[in-house]
């Protein structure tokens, strides 16, 4: 969570001067180094030297981004749960009576357009008014329905907590997981190693070298990019679409109007009371 209060591009510039400070500072320090020895003297070989680091530092870049991607496909996973969720306690409120049955299912299709219009794009794992307003409008009836001893109570609170359960999961998959000092650590473990990279960089042949020392940095970069991207599923470049229960809500919406001809909806397009 912490690491998302850096947004989204003061984290990507911080990875790009870092880098490329580390890199630019390895090459003058080569260049020093390269003057004050005498030619021929021994040259330290890069490998041995810089394998070691990249070894590390790519173990560690790979395990995060195995943890990104599990974060990822689980808010794709509790988005479309949470759509599936909506449907059936729309489709268990049609056991009421209509009274009941006819708030529930409109409750339904307004938490599903509040869903979509107010708590998708979020990076703080906390929950919007607009769908708790419709989530507590149903449970109203809840109370009503067990008041009355109706047998639809249970079906209508069990698929209620499925529902609260899988958005619970949605939002708080939304947070970054990874702690931020395990982000500076990797950024200050690639930096030590491409300066070690650029100090030990041969006179000759420069252009190779230069070649492969700016290749090596784009690769982490953009994979620490990518790793942070997807840890923030529903504002990075590489989001999850609200198509679940944009059709969910649509779905419903049409169901709603089929079956209450010339009743509205309590709610507007984005799930705002109206």
């Amino acid at each position: 969570m912490i690491a998302a209060r850096l947004g989204g591009g003061m984290f990507t510039v911080m990875i790009v001067v870092v880098l490329v400070a580390s890199v630019l500072t390895g090459l003058a320090a080569g260049r020093w180094r390269r003057r004050r020895l005498a030619a021929g003297d021994e040259r330290i070989g890069v490998k041995d030297l810089v394998t070691p680091g990249l070894t590390l530092t790519t173990l560690v870049l790979a395990f995060m981004l195995v943890q990104a991607s599990a974060s990822f496909d689980a808010a794709r996973d509790d988005a479309a749960a949470e759509a599936d969720a909506v449907q059936n306690l729309y489709q268990t409120a049609g056991y009421a009576p209509p009274p009941q049955r006819q708030a529930i299912q409109a409750a339904m299709v307004c938490y599903g357009r509040a869903v979509q219009g107010h708590e998708w794009i979020i990076d703080d794992g906390s929950q919007s008014s607009e769908p708790s307003h419709w989530a507590g409008r149903a449970q109203t009836q809840f109370a009503t329905l067990a008041e009355s001893g109706h047998a639809a109570f249970r079906p209508l609170v069990s698929a209620d907590q499925a529902r609260a359960n899988e958005r619970r999961g949605r939002v708080g998959e939304s947070v970054v997981k990874t702690p931020l000092g395990v982000y500076i650590a990797v950024l200050v473990a690639l930096a030590v190693t491409l300066i070690g990279y650029g100090v030990l960089l041969p006179g000759g042949g420069r252009a190779v070298h230069l070649a492969a020392l700016s290749a090596v940095t784009g690769v982490f970069a953009l994979m620490l990019l990518l790793i942070y991207d997807m840890e923030l599923p529903f504002t990075g470049m590489i989001t999850v679409e609200p198509t679940a229960i944009e059709t969910a809500s649509r779905q419903l919406g049409e169901q709603y109007a089929a079956s209450y001809p010339g009743a509205r909806l309590p709610c507007d397009q984005t799930g705002r009371p109206s």
